[in-house]
């Protein structure tokens, strides 16, 4: 049961163009593995795609404003998922189950503040990514790997 309401400062916004903008948390009691999704939206709405991160507790901002927070910058990027298609009933799509696994192709573009960070939690998936694009500043992924 969520105790606090939070409403991104976006929210509703359909011109959004950043995956960071409109986003939505879901806090479980207890550390869990998420493998699989549902997912269900109007049929009306155009969305395809949805961004899943995982985050940890640590990651995540305190209570307060939250509206300069973005998942992007402190969580681990899952595959984006296709929720284009589902089931149509009572005006609403619903998704089969949906596959909630890691980004190994490196689809989200990470922050040099992001691939930090992951470096200092000992992601080297997430810094690979990192180093993958920006590939001319070997410099500075020399420096993230060393950590």
């Amino acid at each position: 049961t969520a105790t606090n309401r939070w409403n991104s400062s976006t929210c509703g916004s359909s011109t959004s163009s950043s995956i960071d903008e409109d986003w939505l948390a879901v806090h479980f009691d207890r550390e869990r593995s998420v493998k699989c999704m549902n997912f269900a939206q109007g049929v009306d709405n155009t969305e395809s795609e949805l961004r899943v991160w995982a985050c940890q507790d640590k990651d995540l901002p305190g209570v307060g404003n939250r509206s300069s927070w973005t998942p992007s910058s402190s969580c681990l990027a899952m595959q984006v998922i296709d929720i284009s298609t589902g089931t149509v009933s009572n005006g609403a799509r619903t998704s089969a189950k949906l596959q909630v696994a890691r980004d190994i192709d490196c689809s989200a573009e990470l922050s040099f503040e992001a691939a930090v960070q992951a470096s200092e939690r000992g992601d080297d998936d997430s810094v690979n990514c990192y180093c993958q694009q920006d590939i001319f500043d070997f410099c500075i992924c020399s420096l993230l790997w060393k950590k």
